[in-house]
């Protein structure tokens, strides 16, 4: 009887194998991204390692599946050679391809902050770009696969070597299969439960910053397709009970107002993280001096608690020009909705005579951003393609932004007024590449991280930018809106989940006096688009998810998403929020680095936060699912 059991011994064996695969790249993860975790007990950290045990366990059945059902048939030929080394062959091919991306994620997770997801395949374009980069910077993750690898089918040929060479009973092969079959979805599912584990589930047992540290890469990358469906949430049955909460509606017309057919100018800073302008994180040292000097100018409206609604750049793009939020696990631009009709403030503009261009210097069709731009209202697309000398290309992701901004600068000068334009920078991200000329004037200290002479470079852009437009006639005449699509690096001594959205926000009106007024409110980059058309005295109603930073009656708050978990920040608190009930609440006055977990206490703001989120993600859902974004 024993040797019915040959091979589901062997089996056990294997999978275990793999598991250790998982336990490795784990600690791999751990130490390589230390600095966001650093600030947890030993104790929590061993932890992740318990908790990830059951992520890890479904994953190695899902992604061993075939190994699985090549172990369990009912055939005696499972005991020749040839088809034991198919088996190592398949084993290993199948376990490559899970380290290889456990190991790149764990490289990226400085950059994205967060685990890789199926939003990935819908920029691979632009990361085979940038691949031989990341292979030239990362070498030495390659040799960590390779150990692994090499050291895991060495144990597999010692460990679960076919020692017999008996035969098994058909009819008990075949009954055994009975067991194995519901020992795999139980397995697979991650337990008895209803339903199947996601990364959510995660959070039942740590803080929302450790997530990422329980569930592996596999495993989010294959649950992210399952999660990829919205559906019609019912947290309100009456309509009118939500719209107290949130609702789309926005109008901004005023009585005896017409208008103001000022010219708006909006960039976007690639990776720019609140973190490196001093006037707003009260760093000792500044990466910014002409930001810093922007923002205590008489005519620049800043925001001190601004928020991203998204972690990628494609995802903030949208956010800033539509005013449509990511609250999916797909960017907006690339998922299953991507047909629904979206409008940006310059096609909400276009028939008040104004023209519009969006300037972006890297390769034409970089994140689909031509075409996004130009389904949503902009008349015209400035890439690459379209910049004069293609020498100036940085031989990654586009024109350095110290030859594209004068472009840019150029190509407004020859704009008829009223106009509309945003430029989204590129230099200030991964791979970080500079001019041999740049590289001297803006050296890398060992130290520090390798972003930050990008940071002070692209302000340095920004420097010479203003300088050349500010005697232009138009200059006066024009609304200025900084923001970035996302956040870098988390580089500050207390990162919570939170600050990994906190960037900079900043409208700026050199020949209006009278908007220098700093304001401590959140403010999130859905609130651009409702802001430059409140500030433009709009006559129209329209639709959106923000609010205008200038209205006196709305109410400011900010929300963000990211891997199943919602968040929303208002009357200096924060709320988390997983779809079903709220699992994390934080009062930012007495705890602003979000240490004590106050969701069983009995503050009011919990359930008004709550029913907020809840207006907010029913209002989201329903108009993505009934193409009712405008």
């Amino acid at each position: 009887m024993k040797n019915e059991f040959t091979h589901y011994i062997l089996l056990a064996k294997r999978l275990s194998l793999s598991l250790i695969i998982f336990a490795l790249c784990r600690l791999v993860f751990l130490i390589y991204n230390y600095h966001y975790f650093s600030s947890y007990p030993t104790s929590t950290l061993i932890s992740t390692f318990l908790y990830g045990l059951r992520f890890d366990i479904s994953t190695v059945f899902y992604l061993n599946m075939v190994i699985y059902i090549l172990h369990i048939l009912p055939f005696n030929f499972r005991n020749k050679k040839w088809y034991q080394r198919l088996l190592l062959v398949i084993f290993v091919a199948f376990n490559t391809v899970a380290l290889t991306f456990e190991m790149g994620d764990t490289a990226n997770y400085k950059f994205a902050h967060k685990r890789l997801t199926s939003e990935f395949f819908g920029v691979l374009g632009d990361f085979n770009d940038q691949l031989l980069s990341y292979l030239i910077t990362f070498w030495y993750f390659i040799v960590i696969c390779i150990l692994v690898i090499y050291g895991i089918a060495k144990l597999y040929n010692y460990l679960t070597e076919l020692k017999e060479d008996g035969v098994q009973k058909t009819h008990y092969q075949i009954l055994l299969m009975i067991p194995a079959g519901v020992f795999f979805i139980i397995g697979a599912r991650g337990g008895f439960q209803s339903r199947a584990i996601s990364p959510i589930t995660a959070l039942k047992y740590v803080d929302a910053p450790l997530s990422p540290m329980v569930y592996n890469t596999c495993f989010s990358l294959g649950t992210s397709y399952e999660y990829r469906h919205l559906e019609e949430t019912n947290y309100f049955v009456d309509e009118k009970a939500k719209d107290q909460f949130f609702t789309q509606e926005r109008c901004y017309a005023k009585e005896g107002q017409p208008l103001k057919k000022m010219n708006v100018v909006v960039i976007i800073l690639e990776s720019f993280s609140r973190y490196f302008v001093q006037s707003l994180s009260h760093e000792p040292e500044t990466c910014t001096p002409f930001l810093d000097s922007l923002i205590q100018s008489k005519t620049c409206y800043v925001a001190a608690n601004a928020y991203a609604n998204a972690r990628h750049s494609h995802e903030g793009n949208a956010a800033i020009l539509t005013s449509v939020p990511s609250l999916m696990l797909d960017p907006f631009m690339t998922s299953i909705y991507q047909q629904d009709k979206a409008i940006s403030f310059a096609g909400i503009l276009k028939k008040y005579g104004y023209q519009s261009s969006y300037f972006h210097a890297a390769k034409n069709g970089s994140m689909a951003l031509d075409k996004f731009t130009q389904s949503v209202g902009f008349d015209a697309y400035y890439g690459k393609n379209e910049y004069p000398d293609q020498s100036d290309f940085d031989g990654n992701w586009g024109i350095y932004d110290d030859k594209f901004f004068p472009f840019f600068a150029y190509q407004l000068n020859s704009f008829r007024e009223p106009f509309v334009a945003t430029v989204f920078s590129v230099s200030a991200h991964f791979p970080f590449s500079l001019t041999p000329e740049n590289r001297a004037k803006f050296p890398e200290d060992p130290s520090k991280d390798p972003e930050l002479p990008l940071i002070r470079y692209t302000d340095n852009v920004l420097r010479d930018f203003f300088r050349r437009v500010k005697k232009e006639p138009w200059y006066s005449n024009t609304l200025f809106v900084i923001s970035a699509d996302h956040t870098y690096d988390e580089l500050s001594n207390h990162p919570t989940y939170l600050s990994k959205f906190s960037i900079p926000i900043l409208f700026f009106a050199p020949g209006d006096s009278g908007l220098k007024e700093p304001f401590n409110f959140p403010v999130q980059q859905v609130d651009i688009m409702p802001s430059i058309l409140d500030y433009l005295h709009l006559p129209d109603s329209f639709k959106c998810f923000g609010h205008s930073i200038f209205d006196a009656n709305a109410p400011r708050y900010a929300f963000n998403f990211e891997q199943g978990l919602y968040q929303l920040t208002e009357d200096d608190a924060l709320i988390q929020f997983n779809g079903i009930e709220a699992i994390g609440f934080y009062d930012l006055r007495t705890d602003p680095f979000q240490k004590r977990n106050l969701i069983g206490s009995n503050d009011p703001r919990i359930e008004q936060l709550s029913k907020r989120i809840k207006a907010v993600i029913q209002t989201y859902n329903h108009a993505m699912l009934n193409d009712k974004i405008m």
